[in-house]
């Protein structure tokens, strides 16, 4: 499954971009580790879908959901400044009305 996996990422990827954030700047990946997972599972659904097939896409959905609400609720560690750390302004600033920078 991975190529499925690969669009899990690509997934997360431009949800942050939509949200003005540069993926690279995120200083520990294993934030994203549950969303990854929600999205890869999503995929692999989507993928063993058929024409009359309503259990893969009742799964399907369901983990996009769950994904989409993982992602909506995380808080991770964000550099805004680039400069490979957290300090300053950085430290507890909200970056979104669902993402904040954990201490």
């Amino acid at each position: 499954f991975s190529k499925e996996i690969q669009r899990a990422f690509e997934k997360i990827e431009e949800k942050l971009v939509r949200l003005g954030k540069r993926p690279h700047l995120i200083l520990d990946p294993n934030d994203l580790r549950e969303i990854h997972i929600y999205y890869s599972v999503a995929e692999v659904c989507k993928g063993l879908m058929t024409a009359n097939d309503t259990f893969w896409w009742e799964m399907w959905k369901e983990y996009e959901k769950r994904a989409d609400g993982a992602f909506n609720e995380i808080d991770f560690k964000y550099d805004s400044s680039a400069d490979g750390y957290i300090s300053g302004v950085e430290d507890g600033a909200r970056l979104d009305t669902a993402w904040a920078v954990r201490r």
